[in-house]
């Protein structure tokens, strides 16, 4: 899976860049930075916690935009009975966006998003594993499904407030996520067009 979407990645970056000169006139790449809060279900042993993001993106059509995805988030355990350690989320993947309605000053747009990962727990009783599960795992998929709404601030600029319902299934289970979880993850972004 990690080599699929490795693959992918390099894919989008390779379109990009052999496009790049002949599109130079239009505005069809984007670079986004911003903030998502994943609303964590019980069992899944990490505190919520604020995460920053970076996607880069290239705009198929009009309406439809592909993007690289990087996530991270750093917050604490919360495993019954046991003291707290750091608990490090590492994503990365492909997301799409789709305009549905709007202009350019506000538009709704729907997002789907897959891709893989890494949660890395710091167990403060090492080498001891809590009910003998260890602390750290491979994300083997996540997948999102959501939407959100789009403010154009300047020719350039956009501000996106965005909801999705978001899937993660380790790889094996750990101390920290015991088998496959939903969560709803609110997201702020600022988006750059060139």
């Amino acid at each position: 899976m990690k080599r699929l979407v490795r693959l992918s990645l390099w894919v989008v970056v390779l379109v990009a860049g052999l496009t790049l000169p002949a599109l130079a006139q239009e505005t069809r790449f984007e670079v986004v930075g911003g903030i998502h809060y994943p609303l964590l279900s019980q069992k899944y042993y990490a505190d919520q916690g604020l995460g920053f993001h970076g996607k880069l993106g290239f705009r198929v059509s009009p309406k439809v935009s592909l993007f690289a995805v990087y996530e991270t988030q750093t917050t604490n355990s919360s495993i019954p009975n046991w003291p707290r350690g750091d608990v490090k989320v590492k994503t990365y993947g492909l997301n799409a966006t789709m305009i549905l309605a709007g202009d350019p000053a506000l538009q709704l747009f729907g997002i789907l998003g897959a891709g893989t990962g890494k949660i890395d727990y710091t167990n403060p009783r090492a080498p001891e594993q809590y009910n003998g599960l260890p602390d750290s795992t491979d994300i083997k998929l996540w997948y999102e499904l959501g939407a959100g709404v789009q403010f154009g601030l300047a020719k350039h600029w956009a501000l996106r407030i965005q909801f999705t319902g978001r899937q993660t299934e380790p790889k094996d289970a750990s101390a920290v996520i015991g088998g496959t979880r939903f969560s709803i993850v609110p997201a702020v972004d600022f988006a750059y067009r060139f």
